[in-house]
C-alpha cells in the first residue's frame, strides 16, 4: 500500500471507531500529540565512540468508552534519526491502539497499559544504532503511561512503548520509545472535578 492508501485505511477505521463510540452514552473524544528525543553515545569499537540522535513526533485521537475504563483510537508517528556515521533518515509509523485504564474512577489522571498494531518503514539493526528503511513492517505496540490532569480539559501525557517487529525477523529486532505531550478532551469528564 502507498502512503495515500494507508491514510485512506486508517480514515475508515476512525470513521469505524467513531461509530462504535456513537453507541455509547459516555464517551469521550481525545486529541494528543507527543514528542520523543534521545542522545545517544555509541561504542562500535573499544576506545571509540560517537553520538547517535533520535527524535519522534507523534499524533493521536480516539475515544473513551465505557465509562473510562477503555480508549481505542489511531496514531500516526513521525521518526528521524541521524548520528555522526550514519546518513539521517525519516521512518513514519501508522495504526491503531488499545488502552485499558487502571483507575478509571481516579479525579487526578489516569494510568493504563497499552495494546496495538503499527505499520511502518523502520528496521532497527541489532546491537547497532543504524536503521534502515524496509516498507511494509508490522509492529506489535505495547506499554504503560499516564495522564496527569492539568484542567477540565487538558492533560499532560506520557508514556513508554516497546514495537517489536512481526513479519520479519520475529520479534528479534524492535522499537522502542517514551512520549512527553498535551492531550486535549473535548467532551465533558464526569470524574474531574477543578477547584
Amino acid at each position: 500500500m502507498n502512503p495515500i492508501q494507508k491514510i485512506c485505511f486508517l480514515f475508515v477505521l476512525v470513521c469505524a471507531v467513531n461509530c462504535l463510540a456513537a453507541q455509547q452514552k459516555d464517551y469521550n473524544s481525545i486529541l494528543g500529540a507527543g514528542l520523543f528525543y534521545l542522545n545517544e553515545k555509541e561504542t562500535p569499537t573499544p576506545g571509540y565512540w560517537y553520538w547517535h540522535h533520535q527524535a519522534a513526533a507523534n499524533a493521536y485521537f480516539g475515544y473513551d468508552l465505557f465509562k473510562n475504563y477503555y480508549r481505542v483510537g489511531a496514531e500516526m508517528r513521525i521518526m528521524h534519526h541521524w548520528g555522526e556515521i550514519y546518513p539521517p533518515r525519516t521512518f513514519y509509523m501508522l495504526g491503531w491502539y488499545n488502552q485499558f485504564n487502571i483507575f478509571p474512577k481516579a479525579k487526578w489522571g489516569r494510568m493504563f497499559i497499552e495494546l496495538g498494531l503499527h505499520q511502518g518503514n523502520m528496521y532497527p539493526v541489532k546491537n547497532s544504532y543504524e536503521t534502515q528503511v524496509v516498507p511494509g513492517l508490522f509492529y506489535l505496540g505495547f506499554g504503560y503511561g499516564g495522564n496527569i490532569r492539568l484542567s477540565p480539559h487538558l492533560d499532560l501525557a506520557m508514556g513508554v512503548n516497546l514495537y517489536p517487529i512481526l513479519n520479519q525477523d520475529y520479534f528479534f529486532y524492535n522499537y522502542g520509545n517514551y512520549e512527553i505531550g498535551l492531550e486535549y478532551a473535548f467532551g465533558r469528564r464526569r470524574t474531574y472535578k477543578f477547584p
